[in-house]
């Protein structure tokens, strides 16, 4: 086991330091005899300069990394990681508009780089844009479920206001007998990075709705996608979130269809994409929450009726018309984050 955990980082190793030895003939081969260097295959050039430059990058030698990221570029214009690489030393050069201009190239290039993903992860909750955020999160996650980088890249949005909000985002949980530092009664993004990772390895879905029920609450609706980003890096496969706060009856009937949905619990076939899943058949979780919101979005008035009474055991008032639960307010708010059902 061990063997197979040290392997990566080993095989990793060895190529970014070959790369970068190849890096540094490279330099010496294009001054000495620039006639033979570009006789060099083109993937080999690209490849040797991206290494060179984030040895160089591991080594604060940030002028000389951006000059053989550039020289990865004209190797190759459109290898991703050359781009994202002149980004990083922009960066740490201080160069802020020019590393934007880098990392848009990047991202139009390929958004599996997981520094550009990085980058405008970064931007996006810097700027308030938490949803988009989320995505690059989920992006990240999909890639690598224990990305290190992550916890520290949410730490360092603390700078900003924007930050602290999602950094300080927390659900409400029930109040504790004696509340510590240990128990405050809230679960915080912040708790989750710390002290979570790992956790939940081998949970299929996480689920928080933002309606206001006895069990618990949003402290802060400005951070409540960010707590997706910790509930993923916890080892959850998947988390189903609220953007918004929804009407408390239409949560109810949605959640209620999307766990039939997930545990197959329904007695007729259900149609969803072309496809029909009969009675103790579980979806898969983005299809059952998709025929959720269709099915609530879809009610007539009397199914809604019945629905509610059968699910609440009492009577409530319903939005006005034939349909009372068709406007996207009431089923839109709902997102899945996270990679397809294993």
């Amino acid at each position: 086991m061990r063997r197979s955990i040290l392997t990566g980082p080993i095989v990793l190793m060895a190529l970014t330091a070959g790369y970068a030895a190849l890096g540094s003939g490279l330099d010496r081969l294009s001054r000495d005899n620039p006639a033979s260097a570009r006789m060099v295959p083109i993937a080999f050039r690209a490849n040797a300069w991206r290494g060179a430059s984030a040895q160089d990058m591991t080594l604060e030698r940030y002028t000389a990394a951006l000059d053989k990221a550039r020289r990865a570029i004209v190797a190759d214009p459109i290898d991703v990681g050359s781009s994202s690489g002149m980004g990083l030393a922009r960066l740490k050069l201080r160069q802020g508009v020019a590393a934007e201009a880098a990392f848009r190239v990047a991202g139009q290039l390929g958004w599996r780089d997981k520094n550009t993903q990085l980058y405008w992860m970064a931007v996006s909750a810097d700027s308030g844009a938490f949803g988009i955020a989320a995505e690059r999160a989920d992006a990240l996650l999909r890639q690598d479920r224990r990305l290190r980088e992550l916890p520290a890249m949410v730490a360092g949005l603390e700078a900003t206001e924007g930050g602290r909000k999602a950094y300080d985002s927390a659900l409400a949980l029930a109040v504790p007998e004696n509340v510590t530092a240990d128990d405050t009664g809230f679960l915080r993004l912040s708790d989750l990075l710390a002290q979570w990772g790992g956790k939940l390895n081998g949970t299929e879905l996480v689920v928080l709705s933002a309606c206001r029920t006895a069990r618990g609450e949003m402290e802060s609706g400005d951070g409540f996608v960010a707590l997706t980003w910790g509930f993923l890096f916890a080892g959850s496969k998947g988390v189903i979130a609220s953007l918004w706060e929804v009407d408390d009856t239409a949560t109810a009937l949605l959640m209620s269809r999307l766990y039939e949905n997930l545990l197959g619990s329904f007695d007729q076939p259900r149609e969803i994409a072309g496809k029909s899943y009969p009675s103790g058949s579980p979806l898969p979780r983005a299809l059952a929450l998709s025929e959720a919101k269709t099915w609530l979005r879809d009610l007539t008035r009397k199914q809604a009726e019945q629905s509610v009474k059968r699910l609440l055991k009492s009577d409530a008032q319903l939005p006005r018309g034939d349909r009372p639960y068709s406007d996207p307010y009431f089923w839109g708010a709902f997102l899945l984050f996270g990679g397809e059902d294993s």
